[in-house]
């Protein structure tokens, strides 16, 4: 009985079990009395249980319910069985993890701390459960830091501040404060204090002046020769904070007069104008120049252009026509009578205002009467080869009269004129009229004839249709007509001088090559009858 109860306990102390049924399987085998017990107790764990004759390392429990039995022989040699029911309670180790701002305590948890540097801060809470048994409560806690941030910083008057995560446009120059009460990303206050510092912006007017025609240098100013009047000039400048400075000059330019001074005198006469002083001066132009002072301090300078006009006396010989007044020179002389010469004295002013005296010699010139009568024949023969055509033509002599003008108004005649005759030649079977101009400074009158031409004891008929081209020509001429049967060549006396034979052509051509210039008829024979046709033969 002692071996089997100590081999149970040297299985137990190994962590080896005994099945209860099969020790009380035993004690039947050994027809024996068993007392059994049961213990329920407790302990924390991490240490062994030695109570109630129970003798077990910590390292073979574990949390929660664990169970043993004893196997034991009571005093009287009966087995005895002690079954432990133990309850292994937990020992608490945890760590906590948390963040807390600078400058405050922190109470969470069961802890209590007064005083936190910045950064990481430790501590430990030991501990006991309901059990009674022990536990650790470890705190790593960040300190995370509060700000309070000053920034300094400057802009210039009228822009807009964005910066530090500030937004504003001061109202006024000089320094400005603000204020941000922020809060960190681990949610702890941080104040951003802001002292702004508003540079101003000057917008500068200055005024000056010069005189025209001098260059300005001044308050960084750079203009040469500016026009009179207001010059207006501006400068962009940066002041030592970089701030806009406009510079605004307003330059009055005086002007320096130059002034021509135009005047006239008449000769013989002093000057006291403009404060020049000349004794009769030369007839002429003279030129006098003064320099002066305006009341702004600038150079004058006045040039005088002083014309000495003449004091005039002409002889003028002059005319007018009969029956009309005189009336030139200032002078009004009535109809004076024709033929004659007059002298006169008229006494003007010229347009300087100075004495203008003409002696005039004039006379009357008179006007006379159209001519009565062209002389010369109305009806003339045109020139050929037996006939000159040459006609001579006048009129009276017209007393005053001063040129004489003659013109025909065909210009295929000739026409040569002395004076009071001219001779004409006419040359082609026309209509023309004959014109004589006479006239004087006065009058012009004229008279015309009509001239009748024609040729000597040669007719044109035109009893037949027909075409002869060219007309003038200067050798061959082409006839077109029905069945042209004969062509004869008639010169200006009438005379048969050539004689063509066809056999009833509709289109022939002739040679007047070898014949003088002339005028020529040509006599047609057709299948319609016979006709004449008028050609002109020149070189």
């Amino acid at each position: 009985m002692k071996k089997n109860i100590l081999f149970i306990i040297i299985l137990q102390i190994f962590g080896l079990t005994v099945n209860a049924s099969d020790m009380r399987h035993k004690a039947m085998l050994d027809n024996r009395d068993t007392i059994t017990s049961n213990i329920t107790d407790t302990i924390c764990f991490g240490g062994g249980y030695q109570e109630n004759g129970f003798d077990i390392p910590g390292d073979l429990l574990e949390v929660g319910l664990n169970y043993d039995s004893l196997f034991l022989t009571t005093e009287a040699g009966d087995d005895s069985i002690v079954s432990l029911e133990l309850y292994v309670a937990p020992v608490y180790s945890m760590t906590l993890y948390d963040t807390t701002c600078y400058g405050g305590g922190y109470y969470d948890f069961g802890f209590s701390i007064d005083s936190l540097g910045l950064g990481w801060n430790y501590d430990t809470l030991f501990l006991e459960t309901t059990l009674g048994c022990d536990s650790t409560v470890c705190l790593e806690l960040y300190v995370a830091p509060v700000y309070d941030t000053t920034f300094t910083d400057t802009i210039c008057f009228g822009g807009i501040y964005i910066g530090h995560g500030f937004e504003l446009e001061p109202a006024d120059t000089g320094w400005n404060y603000d204020t941000l009460f922020l809060e960190t990303v681990l949610g702890c206050d941080s104040t951003v204090c802001l002292e702004l510092y508003v540079a101003p912006t000057y917008d500068i007017t200055l005024y000056d002046s010069i005189c025209h025609g001098e260059d300005y240098h001044k308050y960084n100013f750079d203009t040469i020769a500016p026009a009179t009047g207001m010059c207006v000039m501006q400068q962009e400048l940066l002041t030592a904070l970089g701030c806009d400075s406009i510079v605004t000059m307003n330059l009055f330019v005086k002007e320096v007069y130059d002034i021509t001074i135009n005047d006239t005198i008449c000769f013989g006469e002093d000057y006291d104008g403009y404060n020049f002083h000349l004794v009769e001066p030369e007839v002429g132009t003279h030129n006098e120049v003064q320099t002066l002072t305006t009341t702004l301090g600038c150079d004058s300078i006045v040039s005088l252009s002083l014309y000495v006009a003449p004091v005039y006396r002409f002889s003028v010989t002059d005319s007018i026509c009969e029956g009309e007044d005189y009336v030139n020179y200032g002078l009004y002389i009535p109809a004076p009578e024709a033929g004659r010469s007059y002298e006169a004295t008229s006494y003007l002013t010229t347009e300087t205002g100075c004495d203008s005296i003409f002696d005039v010699t004039f006379k009357v010139t008179y006007v006379y009467e159209e001519p009565d009568t062209i002389y010369g024949l109305n009806n003339v023969y045109v020139s050929t080869g037996l006939i000159p055509g040459m006609y001579k033509y006048s009129i009276d002599t017209i007393e005053h009269c001063e040129k004489y003008h003659w013109e025909l108004d065909n210009e295929n005649w000739y026409i040569q004129y002395d004076k009071t005759e001219c001779t004409i030649i006419v040359n082609t079977p026309e209509t023309s009229t004959l014109t004589v101009w006479a006239g004087n400074s006065c009058d012009t009158v004229y008279r015309s004839i009509e001239i009748q031409a024609g040729y000597f004891g040669v007719d044109e008929t035109d009893e037949i249709k027909a075409n002869v081209y060219p007309n003038p020509s200067d050798g061959m001429v082409h006839i077109e007509s029905n069945g042209i049967e004969k062509v004869e060549i008639i010169n200006a006396t009438g005379a048969v001088v050539w004689t063509y034979i066809y056999g009833y052509e509709d289109s022939v051509t002739i040679d007047l090559g070898e014949l003088p210039d002339s005028i020529y008829l040509l006599k047609i024979k057709t299948r319609d009858g016979e006709g004449t046709k008028r050609v002109v033969k020149t070189h």
